[in-house]
C-alpha cells in the first residue's frame, strides 16, 4: 500500500476518541477518490469513493439519534457502534455475511494511527485466513468483520479496548512493526471466501473422542471429498500440532500431524520448522536436524531454524 501522507481526524463520541483517517494517498482517480492497493494477487483496488467531513458527520448524526444500531444507510458513510469500533464499506459483496466462529478468507492491512503500516497479508499470498473466535483474535477484528459479507471491502477502525489495550509493544500476525500500547487500528480488509469450519477443530474433537488414528483417517475422508466448507490452510494443522505438543505434551501424535503438515505444503519453510521442534522435544536430534535443514533449504534466512540449528549443532 502507497500512502504518501495521512492526517488523522480526532473526533469524540459518546466520550470516546476515535481517530478518523482522510487519506491523501495517490493515485486517485478522475473524481478525486483515493485508491489504495489491497492485493497485488487480486489486481484490483479499494476505492474510498467518498470518505469526507460530510460523510463522518452524517455517520455521527445518526449514531447520536439513534446510538443502539449506528449508522448503517448507504455506502461509504462511517458507521459507530455502541463499543467504539467504526466502520466505512467501499465496496459491497454479494456473498453471505460473515458470523462468529467463521474462517474468514481475506487480504488485511493494518495501519497505526500515525499511518504506520504495522502488518499485512504476506506478498506471496493472495489471502490469509482470519478466526472469527473470541480466542484467536481481538474483539474489534470479531465486531467489524460480523458486519461484513463475502466481497466486501472495508475499513476498520478500532479503538485501543477492542484492540491491544494498554499492552505495550505488541507484534501482530504478519506484523512489522511493534503496536504501542493504547493504539487505534486501522485494517484495510477485502473478503475472498468464508468456510463454515476448520479441519483443526474438527480433528481435535475425534483426537480427544478417539484418537489420533481415527483424526488422520478423518483427514483423509475430508481430503477425499473435497474439504466442503471446511478451511484447511497450513496454519490449521500447524496449530493442532502445537496444541498436541504444548497442552497435551504429545511430540509422537504433534509429529504425524506435522509430518502431513508437510506433505501438503512442502514449499512452506514453517511446517518443516514446525516439525523440527517436534523432533526436538521428543529428543531425535538427527531428525530435527533433517528437519531444519529442509525449512532452510526453502527460506535460507527463516529465523527460528537458523537458530535452532546452531544450538542443535554446536559441539
Amino acid at each position: 500500500m502507497k500512502v504518501l501522507e495521512a492526517s488523522v481526524l480526532k473526533c469524540k463520541f459518546g466520550g470516546i476518541a476515535l481517530f478518523l483517517f482522510v487519506l491523501t494517498a495517490m493515485p486517485r482517480t478522475a473524481h478525486g477518490c483515493v485508491q489504495i492497493t489491497t492485493s497485488a494477487a487480486f489486481g484490483r483496488t479499494l476505492t474510498v469513493h467518498s470518505l469526507s467531513m460530510r460523510n463522518m458527520a452524517i455517520g455521527l448524526q445518526q449514531n447520536k439519534d439513534d446510538p443502539s444500531r449506528g449508522n448503517e444507510t448507504g455506502a461509504d458513510k462511517l458507521v459507530i457502534m455502541p463499543s467504539g469500533l467504526a466502520y466505512i464499506v467501499t465496496r459491497h459483496g454479494t456473498g453471505r455475511q460473515l458470523q462468529d466462529g467463521d474462517v474468514v478468507l481475506a487480504h488485511v492491512t493494518g495501519l497505526l494511527a500515525n499511518g504506520t503500516e504495522f502488518r499485512r497479508t504476506p506478498n506471496n499470498r493472495e489471502v490469509e485466513p482470519v478466526w472469527l473466535s473470541r480466542e484467536s483474535n481481538v474483539p474489534g477484528i470479531i465486531e467489524g468483520m460480523e458486519h461484513l459479507n463475502v466481497g466486501d471491502q472495508a475499513i476498520l477502525i478500532i479503538p485501543p479496548k477492542l484492540a491491544f489495550g494498554d499492552h505495550d509493544d505488541v507484534w501482530a500476525l504478519h506484523g512489522t512493526v511493534g503496536i504501542p500500547s493504547n493504539s487505534t487500528l486501522v485494517y484495510f480488509v477485502e473478503i475472498a471466501d468464508v468456510k463454515s469450519n476448520d479441519v483443526a477443530k474438527i480433528l481435535e474433537k475425534t483426537i480427544e473422542s478417539r484418537g489420533v488414528n481415527a483424526a488422520l483417517q478423518q483427514y483423509a475422508d475430508l481430503k477425499s471429498k473435497g474439504f466442503p466448507d471446511v478451511y484447511h490452510g497450513e496454519e490449521s494443522l500447524n496449530g493442532l500440532g502445537f496444541y498436541l505438543l504444548d497442552d497435551k505434551a504429545d511430540p509422537n501424535s504433534a509429529i504425524r500431524i506435522f509430518r502431513i503438515n508437510c506433505d501438503e505444503f512442502p514449499q512452506s519453510a514453517n511446517v518443516y520448522d514446525s516439525l523440527g521442534e517436534a523432533y526436538a522435544r521428543k529428543g531425535d536430534k538427527e531428525r530435527a536436524i533433517e528437519s531444519y535443514r529442509k525449512a532452510l533449504t526453502i527460506d535460507p534466512k527463516f529465523p527460528s531454524s537458523v537458530k535452532a540449528l546452531q544450538k542443535l549443532t554446536v559441539n
